[in-house]
Parts: structure tokens; C-alpha cells; sequence
């Protein structure tokens, strides 16, 4: 079994509906897939979401206080 991933995120006290905030989930994984949930939904690329090409990178634009989480994600192996 994989270790649990842990989330880095880049802005410890981002401006509230300025600043954007990137969740990167670690370890980086060569081939792996990541998948990204908040509260057990999983997340998509939205309008104000934008996921890297292997979804490790989460990016969250015009932050607002709803967008606190709890952030959750979990790597797939091929």
C-alpha cells in the first residue's frame, strides 16, 4: 500500500477573493494519477479550479473563505 499523500500548499494566508492558491499533493509519483476530493466529493476542473496534467497540482483562483477544505488527495497507481 501506497503512503498517504500529504498537500503542500503555497500561500499560508492568501488575500481573500485576490490571491490564487496552489495544493500540490506530495510525493510526486512518476505515472501516477492524482485524484483530489473536499468532503468526500471529488474534484473536477471548474471555473475556478484548474488542475496540472496529472491533477498533483490543484489550483484554486480568487480564494474565498469557502474554499477551506479539508482537502483530500489520493494517488493511483497504473
Amino acid at each position: 500500500k501506497s503512503p498517504k499523500p500529504n498537500i503542500t500548499i503555497n500561500n499560508s494566508q492568501p488575500m481573500e477573493g485576490e490571491d490564487s492558491l496552489a495544493l500540490t499533493c506530495e510525493p510526486e509519483i512518476n505515472y501516477a494519477t492524482y485524484l483530489w476530493k473536499i468532503n468526500n466529493q471529488t474534484i473536477l476542473d471548474g471555473d475556478r479550479l484548474k488542475l496540472s496534467k496529472n491533477n498533483r497540482t490543484l489550483t484554486l483562483f480568487n480564494v474565498t473563505r469557502n474554499d477551506t477544505g479539508p482537502y483530500e488527495c489520493e494517488t493511483q497507481n497504473p
